[in-house]
């Protein structure tokens, strides 16, 4: 079904034209990070980890909590797209590591394919590290693993931060282990 787009007097809004541009080009490719962070780089005691999350300040999902992240543009790296994303939303710097998984998020009004990776924050960063929200975030914060629960994300992004949680201590794990025959 298409929608009819006018411009000048009478014109629907930037966000229908945004909406029905969207709908009738099907899915929109976007990509999101997993930030995860020791107790200590925020600057607390203990050794919980932290994963950085973000207040939705636009629809859709308006208010609520997720992983930043956010359309991939023409042209545009999917990794590329993660570190803009992430450096818009939050203000922090980020490489990005490995994809975790790809979301497909799909309602009458929007179709979504998102691509989730794990990401760590740019060595050399001033402790204790703080995000500040930006772009289309309310709010983003640091919130520990065992409170997720608490800032009522979805499913889905609870089982990509315990994917990228089990990516993180493989990747630690392989870069505990001695190469095999050094020193001989």
């Amino acid at each position: 079904m298409e929608r009819e787009v006018r411009h000048g007097p009478g014109a629907t809004s930037g966000a229908e034209r945004h909406e029905a541009q969207h709908v009738e080009a099907g899915p929109v490719v976007g990509a999101g990070a997993i930030v995860l962070v020791e107790a200590a780089a925020l600057g607390l005691e203990g050794d919980a980890l932290h994963v950085l999350l973000i207040r939705r300040g636009h629809a859709p999902a308006k208010g609520t909590w997720s992983l930043p992240g956010g359309r991939v543009q023409r042209g545009e790296r999917l990794v590329d797209a993660v570190a803009r994303e992430v450096l818009e939303e939050t203000g922090l710097a980020v490489d990005v590591r490995e994809l975790v998984e790809v979301v497909e998020l799909m309602a009458p009004e929007f179709h979504y394919v998102v691509m989730d990776y794990r990401a760590t924050l740019r060595e050399g960063l001033a402790r204790p590290i703080r995000p500040v929200a930006g772009d289309d975030a309310d709010d983003a914060r640091f919130v520990p693993l065992d409170a997720l629960a608490s800032y009522a994300v979805t499913e889905a992004v609870a089982r990509v931060v315990s994917k990228a949680l089990v990516a993180r201590e493989a990747h630690e794990a392989h870069q505990a282990r001695p190469l095999s025959g050094a020193g001989a």
